[in-house]
């Protein structure tokens, strides 16, 4: 298990490589993996029957990142900007009530998935792109990875050498409650430390985005557990050895992506 452990994060060091690279690069890859996720995503509910119009739903994603794009060019989070966002918003959510309305079996179910498979994962992972771009704090796109993955390895290790208590048996058997609060601790100092060093006076505040982000990344981690559950499905996919797929690796990035780029526009200066 460890040697999977070991060989899934040698697979994840290019990513991690494009947050120094950072820019286009950085968006080219999240956006790759963003509907390499909701392709995994659709494909898991394709197996239980239903019938999900995945073209529609990446073109969506697609679409997102075209959003992101102009972005660029008309300023972030002007109020063009901002319009531009909510009106992908709504688009997806009527491309997947286009799917129920026109489809012939009239599937609600299908066309929730649908408009999910963009919005989740596709527009939490898009977080990590508008983080890299807030001025002057690009950098803080670290403390996404620092929490979902910092917790995902200290947990891991805490609960195997340590759990004893079941954090949510019915969902995910193997987490404890004491590799929760290990994860926790592990993130908020990565994060603290990380503060310290170039958080440009914002060392509190990264602080609470570690103990948050944790918090979050533990939710994603359980909201992608929860699918495979009611599925009857392990991995999303096998595509990286010892964690399954895109989906089984990203999960708890889905939620802490989009908890530090709001807290910073909120609290970060």
């Amino acid at each position: 298990m460890l040697t999977t452990r070991v060989k899934s994060a040698l697979i994840m060091l290019p990513l991690l490589i494009l947050l120094i690279v950072g820019s286009w690069p950085l968006l080219i890859a999240v956006a790759a993996v963003s509907i390499a996720a909701a392709w995994e995503f659709y494909s898991v509910f394709e197996k239980a029957g239903l019938k999900i119009n995945k073209i529609s739903g990446i073109a969506c994603i697609v679409l997102l990142y075209a959003v992101i794009i102009m972005d660029k060019f008309i300023g972030k989070d002007t109020p063009a900007s901002q319009d531009l966002m909510m009106i992908w918003i709504g688009f997806t959510l009527f491309v997947g009530f286009a799917r129920t309305i026109l489809g012939k079996d009239h599937d609600m179910t299908a066309g929730i998935i649908t408009s999910l498979g963009a919005l989740y994962p596709a527009f939490a992972l898009s977080h990590i792109v508008m983080v890299s771009r807030v001025e002057g704090f690009g950098h803080f796109t670290w403390l996404i990875f620092l929490a979902a993955f910092g917790t995902d390895t200290a947990a891991y290790f805490a609960g195997t050498y340590f759990g004893k208590n079941k954090l949510c048996p019915d969902i995910s058997p193997k987490k404890t409650v004491e590799g929760s609060i290990a994860g926790i601790l592990a993130s908020a100092v990565l994060c603290f430390i990380f503060g310290l060093v170039f958080g440009k006076g914002n060392a509190v505040a990264c602080l609470f985005i570690g103990l948050l982000g944790s918090v979050a990344a533990q939710m994603g981690d359980l909201a992608a557990s929860v699918f495979k559950r009611k599925l009857g499905v392990k991995d999303y996919s096998k595509l990286i050895p010892g964690h399954g797929g895109i989906m089984d690796r990203f999960d708890s990035v889905m939620f802490a992506a989009p908890l530090v780029y709001y807290f910073m526009v909120l609290f970060v200066k």
